[in-house]
């Protein structure tokens, strides 16, 4: 992993049972990388919830999702949760983290 400053953003909040999509335009071309975002309990944790991850290098996009059913699984709190990018020689840099609320509906 890469010594870089993450971003910090702080997520809309996750409502347990629901499904959560959230969306990042990058500033530079996405060809070439593969990402992985977790929610965690606390910086270092285990994941309690890994996103899906889709990828538009068109529009330099990376939708990240959960479903009703990951989100039913998640307890009420305030995690934290990170983007990484993996480049084609297999960096990881770790470029978004931040403070996502999990609520009740």
């Amino acid at each position: 992993m890469t010594n870089v400053i993450p971003a910090v953003v702080n997520l809309n909040p996750i409502v347990i049972g629901t499904d959560v999509i959230y969306v990042f335009t990058f500033p530079y071309s996405i060809t070439g990388y593969s990402f992985e975002a977790k929610v965690q309990t606390e910086v270092g944790n285990n994941a309690v919830a890994t996103f899906t991850i889709a990828i538009d290098t068109v529009n330099k996009r990376v939708t990240m999702s959960l479903t009703d059913t990951t989100t039913s699984e998640l307890s009420v709190g305030l995690c934290t949760w990170y983007l990484e990018q993996t480049d084609a020689n297999g960096l990881i840099t770790k470029i978004i983290e931040g403070k996502v609320r999990i609520e009740k509906p």
